[in-house]
């Protein structure tokens, strides 16, 4: 699990049923916060609202706080993925950052010490 970065999008084989009437199922899901500090690494996914997972929970503050997750997920559903989990497969997110002025994204800019603009927003400032 060490391998994945934000924004990965993870498919996963779920236990999706009851104690006496076990449901195993694929749900696709996305990484939005790793924790690595601790001895095992800790992992936020982001579970759209179409998907019914049984363990998921609410993103407050404090998960939005510790993860540094914008504000759009707060009250979203989320759920931690362990070791225990089975991914079937990971989908890593494209290379790239978003432009500051605007938010379109830049597919392989990487971020120095200035600002990232897109080239639109070099040609047009009031934009």
């Amino acid at each position: 699990m060490c391998d994945l970065l934000l924004g990965d999008e993870l498919v996963i084989d779920i236990d999706n049923g009851s104690e006496g009437h076990p449901r195993r199922e694929e749900q696709k899901i996305q990484v939005i916060g790793i924790d690595d500090s601790g001895p095992t690494p800790s992992v936020l996914c982001y579970v759209p609202a179409y998907s019914c997972i049984k363990r998921t929970f609410k993103i407050n503050k404090k998960h939005a706080l510790f993860f540094n997750l914008p504000q759009k997920f707060l009250g979203e559903e989320g759920m931690f993925i362990t070791s225990d989990d089975i991914v079937l497969s990971v989908k890593h997110a494209p290379e790239g950052e978003l432009c500051d002025n605007c938010g379109t994204f830049i597919q392989y800019a990487k971020r120095g010490e200035g600002p990232v603009v897109c080239r639109l927003c070099l040609q047009n400032p009031y934009r």
